[in-house]
């Protein structure tokens, strides 16, 4: 519990409506239902609460709302962005699997490793080639435009600068062009951070559907779409050869770009992981085809790619040449190898160590913001000189030491939260010019400040009180109903428009939950 300022006394405990409200909404995303809150109510066992709890942490709705917060940690989405926004047909995968993390409270030293070098450690596990496509959620593109050698190094400052604000909370594109300005951080580390990354590459790859996954609508989605994609095909050969108006080239030229949607469309339901492995660079020459990985190239005979300090940022500007490794202001041994394979294993291994001071302090911070509505460190991707110095460092010191104590798990943190005299308060307090007065910020968590419920909670929060909420989990992503002027809008992708929006074809998809959305 959070000690009292002087002259300042904790609020009182909030009554079992408010209580029910509040951690139902905190771990589900859901209001409870009214059979729920009669029950609690009613319930005088002293321990009621404490069940409460349990049961709300066993409900799949909890992984569905935790998972949604780490999905925009990760930035996940359903397309690349950039201008052409081509869709990842099986990035839901990488979405599933983090729900089914969490609901499984999968020790979070595990679940970084698996994100960061699964591939390296199980090359055969299904999850783990699923779980290292956090490594490809950023924002990327691949066009006959752009050059090949730009991109991929765009690819390698984004998944740099993600590793070191997802588990170690600190900002590392400030170290691209020169040394940090504020925090203790060369360039030289910024690089050899990315040269972990250096012989990474893309690839989808086939990956089993594992016990579990949502398959439904399968069936139906893909006819649907193999009948549209053969009546393109079918436009597309009656357009004459010869004396080609204006209206049959503009067909013709939109004809082509539905046939490339519609191949990659058709490859959301084959079983296929959006993936990584390791390997030489390749610069694919057919941007419009899955990025397949070369049969004959197993990584251990692959020459490690060169990393060098880039002057400036600038990638044709190479300087000093670096060897892999981490923050060295740290203070912890990394051994990550010279040779290609085992260097994300390596890191994983030094972000996720015991000793290494921000990753547990960090998640635990990401906990206790989306509980309080904000961290305890005001900024939960930058613990350095620029971010907000800790309200409350011994106890953040204390919960992160109890977290891995209880071999780094979740739903025990939340425990420990959610049962203190800090998360029960009322959000009123009996004097609150007194509060005001000697507690302006409200550092004192002397009263539960209440949280904005955000778009994605009150969405589902409406669909559930009217019982037309779909809670089917899992799955391919699922196009909601949209205000149709926001639907019909253009948006423009390499100088023509992207397809209108189209809702799902059954009405029932239309109301999953937000967070199986089709995310652009």
């Amino acid at each position: 519990n959070v000690r009292m300022p002087n002259g300042l006394k904790p609020a009182p405990e909030a009554d079992r409506l408010t209580l029910i409200r509040r951690a139902t909404f905190d771990l589900t995303g859901l209001p409870p239902t009214p059979e729920e809150i009669e029950s609690f109510v009613n319930d005088i066992e002293m321990d009621a609460y404490k069940r409460l709890i349990e049961r709300l942490l066993e409900t799949p709705h909890y992984g569905e709302q935790w998972g949604r917060h780490w999905l925009d940690v990760v930035r996940y989405a359903d397309s690349g962005g950039f201008a052409n926004d081509f869709e990842r047909p099986n990035a839901w995968r990488y979405r599933d699997y983090v729900i089914r993390s969490f609901n499984e409270d999968k020790p979070y030293d595990q679940f970084i490793r698996e994100q960061v070098a699964g591939d390296e450690i199980d090359p055969n596990s299904t999850e783990n080639k699923i779980a290292v496509g956090f490594l490809r959620m950023g924002p990327w593109e691949q066009t006959g435009m752009a050059v090949a050698r730009v991109t991929r190094q765009f690819f390698l400052d984004d998944v740099t600068d993600s590793v070191g604000q997802v588990f170690l909370a600190h900002a590392l594109q400030c170290a691209r062009c020169h040394d940090h300005k504020f925090d203790p951080i060369p360039t030289r580390d910024y690089y050899s951070m990315q040269a972990v990354f250096a012989n990474t590459q893309f690839a989808e790859v086939d990956a089993a559907f594992q016990p579990g996954e949502n398959k439904d609508g399968f069936g139906i989605h893909k006819k649907y779409h193999q009948l549209r994609n053969n009546e393109n095909k079918r436009m597309l050969g009656d357009l004459p050869k010869e004396r080609v108006t204006p209206n049959d080239f503009g067909r013709e030229r939109l004809g082509r770009k539905w046939s490339t949607l519609f191949s990659w469309g058709l490859d959301r339901y084959r079983p296929i992981a959006f993936t990584v492995y390791n390997g030489k660079t390749r610069f694919q020459k057919n941007v419009a085809t899955r990025q397949q990985k070369p049969a004959s190239d197993l990584g251990t005979k692959t020459t490690p790619e060169k990393t060098a300090i880039l002057t400036g940022g600038d990638l044709f500007s190479p300087a000093d040449p670096v060897e892999p490794g981490a923050l060295s202001v740290v203070g912890l041994k990394t051994d990550i190898p010279r040779e290609v394979n085992g260097r994300r294993t390596a890191l994983a291994r030094w972000i996720t160590h015991k000793d290494n001071p921000l990753t547990a302090r960090v998640m635990v911070n990401r906990v206790w913001q989306y509980h309080f509505g904000r961290g305890l460190v005001g900024n939960p991707n930058n613990f350095g000189a620029t971010g907000k110095k800790p309200t409350h460092p011994e106890l953040l010191d204390w919960l992160a030491s109890e977290f891995m104590a209880k071999g780094w798990s979740v739903k025990q943190l939340h425990r420990l939260i959610m049962i203190s005299d800090t998360y029960r308060r009322v959000s009123t307090y009996p004097t609150p010019e007194r509060l005001a007065k000697l507690d302006s910020e409200g550092n004192s968590y002397a009263v539960f400040r209440p949280r904005r419920l955000v778009a994605e909670e009150l969405r589902d929060a409406m669909l559930s009180v009217t019982g037309e909420l779909n809670r089917k989990p899992g799955g391919i992503p699922a196009r909601p109903d949209m205000n149709l002027e926001a639907a019909l809008q253009p948006r423009m992708i390499m100088g023509t428009f992207a397809p209108s929006y189209v809702p799902d074809t059954k009405p029932d998809q239309r109301n999953r939950r937000s967070v199986y959305a089709l995310k652009l």
